[in-house]
Order: structure tokens, then C-alpha cells, then sequence
């Protein structure tokens, strides 16, 4: 299932930064609390990509003071948010459209230029947190990188 971790959101003077005791290294930023909150999802993800999740041990503000004392040397101030963010789904198709570009040799950029679109479409379809990929624009990027599209539906387990 999609584990959950407690992250540790605190204010700064024009954003907002965040931090998961169970999962040391991945910090992020956000203008807002959800902003930080959607950001720690996806940096979660990507961390956590491929690997076994680490034990969510950390399940209480007491949890997270006794963390930020141990391990940071600091206490958690009143106006620290102290809030569980799931790991953030990453869509397949994105995965596997990244892997053909980076095996294909072309930048995003001339891979862009054959399509007739801009580069930060192309960037779109390889972002693993983007899910509006239509068949139509996976099977155009395909014949440029000279590949196949495969579509499996499968019965769930």
C-alpha cells in the first residue's frame, strides 16, 4: 500500500520547508502548507523510487520533538506543523516515456522540434507525477524515438 509518513512543515519568512524524520536527506519547499505538503509527496517519491520504504516510525508530534532533539539539536517551535503526507503515486507511462528518451540519444529539445511542439511539452510527458498522457501524443513521441507502445491491462491480483 502507499505509506505515509509524519513530516515536520515549518513557516519561514516567505515560504514554507519541510522535513520527514524517517526519511533523512529529502527536504522541500512551498509558498503554501499544501504547496509543501504536495511538494514532500513527490520528493518522497522519487527518493523512495525503486527501494523498500523505510519503517514509518515516527507517528506523533512527541515523536517528531524527540527527533528534532536528538538528531537536529533544536525544538520544535509551536508554529511547526506536524502533518502525515503520503508518497505521491508516479505514473508508469511517464517512467518508461523517460527511460526511451534517455536510451534515444535526443534532447528533449530536438526530440520537441520533430513533434512541432515546445520542449517543456515534452518534459510533461516524462514528469512521473503528470497523468494526462493521451494515446495519441504517446504514440507520435514513440515513432520519434523509434520505439513501440505496449498497453497491458491486467486483472488486479
Amino acid at each position: 500500500g502507499v505509506m505515509n509518513y509524519l513530516a515536520v512543515i515549518e513557516k519561514g519568512k516567505g515560504n514554507y520547508s519541510a522535513y520527514v524524520p524517517d526519511v533523512p536527506g529529502v527536504v522541500a519547499t512551498g509558498k503554501t502548507l499544501e504547496a509543501t505538503k504536495q511538494a514532500m509527496s513527490e520528493a518522497l517519491a522519487v527518493q523512495l523510487e525503486g527501494e523498500v520504504f523505510p519503517k514509518a516510525r515516527t507517528q506523533t508530534r512527541e515523536d517528531a520533538a524527540r527527533h528534532a532533539k536528538k538528531v537536529l539539536g533544536e525544538e520544535l517551535k509551536a508554529s511547526d506543523v506536524v502533518a502525515f503526507v503520503k508518497v505521491a503515486p508516479m505514473n508508469p507511462v511517464s517512467l518508461e516515456i523517460a527511460k526511451a528518451i534517455e536510451t534515444s540519444g535526443l534532447t528533449q529539445s530536438e526530440i520537441a522540434k520533430r513533434l512541432g511542439i515546445k520542449q517543456p511539452a515534452v518534459s510533461r510527458l516524462a514528469d512521473p507525477f503528470y497523468w494526462g498522457h493521451s494515446f495519441n501524443a504517446v504514440n507520435r513521441l514513440a515513432d520519434v524515438l523509434e520505439h513501440t507502445p505496449k498497453f497491458v491491462l491486467e486483472r488486479a491480483a
